[in-house]
């Protein structure tokens, strides 16, 4: 039985990096019967006409997926197929971020119907708050002018995307279909390693092709993410500049920080009790302890 596996992000989890790899190392990964296995990226996701279909249906339109049906003909007698893109469930810039539970559940099912009932789901879980500086980080990088409390205003999305939507999965596809790794994993190589070992494949050489880094401007935002996180305020500065924050749009200009620690730590503290209950269900937990 063919296995389609759709990696759906979420946004700024490492979906890039994974994708790069792919890209330049194919051929040299093997799925569990030792078949080369096909991959396909945004590009071809988006160029099948797949993007679009699926982005309407998890925003409410009744709508089907013959993208899905030329990809995979696309990928011949391969026995595994990954179908990889971020934004088939939503787009976190959007108020749609991973759909209405309708939609959500709509899509699901349609890929489900679409690949013979053996659709496979691997999707990243990033700790809230650091998803909300990736968020932000990426919005100031590329000359965006929101500021930081707009971001807040995102939670509820956040929320949704971890905790209903890998509800939505497991109920739909069955929790043997579904896994959710960590991306808290610092070395590029490790991580597209891991990826490939939480779906049974097996890379056929030790050395891998290195892609090209996607974000050249990370180094200078690292080093002012740090500087915030080392600063000492008393809450009365704190209050302070958040309610100073809140009201100062931020883009590249700006010589404003570039995410509050006032406004992680608020999101933080919102999700305590979701991230404790998530970070028990990594797949790669479950693979480390067995190791």
């Amino acid at each position: 039985m063919r296995r389609v596996i759709f990696h759906v992000g979420p946004e700024k989890t490492g979906s890039t990096l994974v994708q790069a790899y792919f890209d330049l190392n194919k051929d040299a990964v093997r799925d569990g019967a030792g078949k080369p296995v096909a991959f396909f990226g945004p590009v071809a996701v988006r160029d099948s006409g797949l993007l679009a279909e699926a982005q309407a249906i998890v925003g409410g339109a009744q709508g089907t997926i013959p993208g899905l049906a030329a990809l995979l003909a696309q990928a011949g007698d391969a026995s595994t197929v990954v179908i990889s893109h971020e934004s088939l469930f939503g787009h976190p810039d959007t108020a749609g971020f991973y759909g209405s539970e309708g939609g959500r559940r709509t899509l699901i099912h349609r890929f489900l119907a679409a690949s013979g009932d053996c659709a496979e789901f691997v999707f990243y879980y990033k700790q809230p708050h650091k998803l909300i500086e990736s968020y932000y980080r990426h919005h100031v990088m590329h000359g965006g002018r929101l500021a930081p409390m707009d971001y807040l205003e995102r939670v509820p999305l956040l929320k949704m995307s971890f905790v209903s939507l890998k509800k939505d999965l497991d109920t739909l596809a069955g929790a043997g279909r579904v896994r959710m790794l960590d991306a808290r994993i610092r070395d590029p190589e490790a991580f597209f390693r891991q990826f490939c070992k939480a779906l049974d494949f097996t890379i056929a050489k030790e050395t891998l092709a290195v892609p090209a880094q996607t974000n050249k401007s990370w180094s200078a935002l690292k080093t002012e993410l740090t500087r915030i996180a080392n600063a000492r305020m008393n809450p009365a500065e704190r209050l302070g500049w958040l309610r100073a924050m809140a009201s100062t749009p931020l883009g590249e200009d700006s010589d404003a920080p570039m995410v509050p620690r006032i406004v992680t730590e608020l999101v933080e503290r919102v999700y305590q009790d979701e991230h404790r209950e998530l970070i028990t269900q990594l797949a790669d937990k479950a693979l480390e302890d067995a190791s």
